[in-house]
């Protein structure tokens, strides 16, 4: 038993300083870090002690905090708790424990007994197969602890090619990043056991050409955070989520971890998996901190992610930033995705106190989950327009997020404190009862649903930012949008029932917007060329064949060679 876990110990921090002089984030980013290891080294693992399938995968993180805080005998008694369990009940999920388990050693084995060092060692060297299916995560995972295994005991008889297969597997999925972006790509459940996977390499590889290679995986992954990041909010399309985007005050597994690199509002200390990168010595470049924390003025953020898993369509996110608000969405090509089952391909959310500051459109596969090949968007700016082949279901938030709303002329209008909202279902909708959505029971908000039936269905969300329609009080504020939406704006609907439905929209701003099903989309007569994406595009951030990334923030350029895989930072 570990009755005594709890009882802490005066901190002891081991953080490594790469400057003489640190940002002036750096002093934040420290007090953030030692928040993260204080609470989970305090807290039980979740359904511990009587259920191993769920505090094996989480309770590696809390002995990591622990041992951090100089509780040793309580890490250690948790460590050999899991390692002594039946983790066989877990099947394919022994991948987070060869993970986390190896990094675990590695970081603290000297405060382990050889007790507990062999049965770490006993269960990664004989979980070294790769069970099918796996999921990009899992097989990210275990190449990790596989490598690592390898490296740390050269002794084990299959030490050799289990760490040259294992180092193919890393060397392609770090390849495809600087190509194609990821598969499971910007998911609030998964991205952090990708970031888990690559900073864990970066901590523990001997070889400096490979340790470098992870670094700039890790920190590929860190850019496509940064410049959709909003005050705790990820305003980001993904394939893979349970509910709907991260929302700061849900408990979302990416979320301390944002909050860890980039600040904002302090989210729901729920599950571990940030540990890790709190009693790293990594430490995010200040460039990308800096871009996070940019919001001064609004920008479009464009990304690619998919490598050959969607076609050549692969997919293409767009992510309009206002400074208090986000509009979001992906292209997916024409109707033949890879997988769609937890899909979110669009949304919008808000800076907001309160929980549920989000609202999304799809044709769910199951319950909430998912939006099906049916479905299809375009975004330009702060507007977006989508035809559904079908009903389609929007999710409104029926909570203290939005602070008035009304009906008008088929539309409805909603004032969410930092951001107005115009939302047009071409075919009218019916209001069905509401539900709680989020990450986590304690974390969940009220949303209702409004459903518009028929066999083809248009789809108009208009946003602006508060400010460009400030009245007196919040009604007339809504009002002055409404009115100016209902008389300034342009719907064609013409085309709407044709074999290849279409749906013409000017916004407020006086673009034009068309989206055929299966077809092109426009904006001012112009299609847009999605082949030609690139894997980074924003004010700060640019690819092209030189360079798979290159950042410039004032008078700092930071650059990622994908070719011979190289960082350079250099001032102006």
């Amino acid at each position: 038993m570990i009755g005594h876990a709890f009882q802490l110990q005066p901190l002891v921090f081991q953080y490594v300083l790469a400057q003489s002089t640190q940002p002036p984030s750096s002093a934040r980013y420290r007090q953030r870090a030692q928040a993260i290891i204080r609470h989970f080294a305090r807290r039980k693992p979740h359904g511990f002690p009587k259920n191993i399938k769920r505090y094996a995968r989480t309770g590696i993180y809390h002995a990591m905090a622990r041992y951090e805080v100089g509780n040793i005998a309580a890490a250690n008694a948790l460590t050999d708790r899991i390692f002594s369990g039946n983790l066989r009940v877990l099947g394919n999920d022994q991948s987070f424990i060869v993970m986390t388990g190896m990094d675990l050693y590695l970081r603290y084995r000297q405060h382990m007994p050889s007790s507990l060092r062999w049965k770490i060692r006993q269960f990664v060297t004989q979980n070294h197969r790769f069970p099918r299916p796996l999921t990009a995560n899992h097989r990210l995972m275990l190449a990790t602890g596989h490598y690592l295994a390898a490296q740390t005991w050269s002794d084990w008889g299959q030490a050799q090619p289990i760490q040259q297969q294992a180092k193919a597997r890393i060397l392609k999925f770090v390849a495809d990043l600087g190509v194609h972006g990821m598969i499971e790509h910007d998911s609030p459940v998964y991205h952090v056991f990708y970031l888990n996977s690559l900073l864990s390499l970066q901590d523990h590889v001997r070889d400096p050409a490979f340790k470098r290679r992870a670094q700039i995986g890790l920190e590929l992954l860190l850019a496509s955070m940064a410049p959709e990041w909003l005050n705790g909010y990820w305003a980001t399309s993904t394939l893979r989520t349970f509910a709907f985007t991260h929302d700061p005050h849900q408990a979302a597994q990416i979320g301390p971890v944002g909050w860890l690199y980039w600040g904002g509002r302090r989210p729901p200390m729920w599950l571990g998996a940030t540990v890790m990168h709190a009693v790293s010595t990594y430490r995010v470049p200040e460039v990308l901190v800096q871009i996070s924390r940019d919001r001064t003025q609004s920008y479009r953020h464009r990304e690619t992610h998919g490598a050959t898993f969607n076609g050549k369509a692969k997919y293409r996110k767009y992510t309009y930033m206002d400074r208090r608000y986000a509009l979001f969405s992906q292209y997916d090509g024409l109707g033949k995705l890879g997988w769609n089952e937890q899909m979110q391909r669009m949304g919008l959310i808000w800076d907001s106190p309160a929980s549920g500051a989000s609202l999304v459109i799809k044709q769910p596969v199951k319950g909430i989950w998912g939006d099906t090949k049916r479905g299809q968007v375009l975004q330009h700016q702060r507007t977006l327009i989508g035809l559904y082949k079908g009903p389609v279901t929007a999710f409104i938030p029926n909570n203290s997020t939005v602070l008035h709303r009304f009906e008008q002329s088929g539309w409805l209008f909603m004032h969410g404190s930092s951001v107005l909202i115009g939302l047009k279902l071409i075919n009218g909708y019916q209001w069905q009862r509401n539900q709680k959505i989020g990450f986590g029971k304690r974390y969940r908000a009220k949303f209702d649903r409004l459903v518009s039936r028929g066999a083809n269905n248009g789809v108009i969300l208009q946003t602006s930012p508060v400010k460009d329609f400030q009245q007196a009080s919040t009604r007339a504020t809504l009002q002055a949008f409404a009115k100016t939406v209902l008389s300034q704006t342009k719907i064609d609907r013409r085309g709407l029932n044709q074999v290849n439905s279409t749906l013409k929209y000017t916004d407020l701003e006086g673009n034009r917007l068309a989206l055929t099903f299966n077809r092109d989309r426009t904006v001012n007569n112009q299609p847009i060329n999605y082949s030609a994406w690139p894997l980074f595009d924003n004010p700060w951030m640019k690819s092209n064949r030189q360079f798979c990334l290159k950042i410039q923030y004032r008078n700092t350029i930071r650059e990622y060679s994908c070719q011979n895989w190289t960082i350079r930072e250099r001032k102006l």
